[in-house]
């Protein structure tokens, strides 16, 4: 499975959670999926902005310093 597919995959059922109105974690007993991989997904959707890229990014933001 590939990077993308796997992307698919978990937008989906991210899609699912959000839309049953479930704990992450009843969630997931009733999908008998992994608890720890679901908050990982969540985190990296979540993160992204409301999924568009999933897999983007951002660039980090170094700050001068120095006055």
């Amino acid at each position: 499975m590939t990077l993308k597919d796997k992307r698919i995959e978990w937008k989906a059922r991210y899609d699912a959670w959000k839309e049953s109105g479930l704990s992450v974690a009843e969630w997931c007993r009733n999908q008998e999926i992994k608890i720890h991989q679901m908050y990982y997904w969540v985190q990296r959707f979540e993160n992204s902005g409301n999924g568009a890229n999933t897999m983007a990014r951002r660039p980090s933001r170094r700050r001068n310093h120095s006055s």
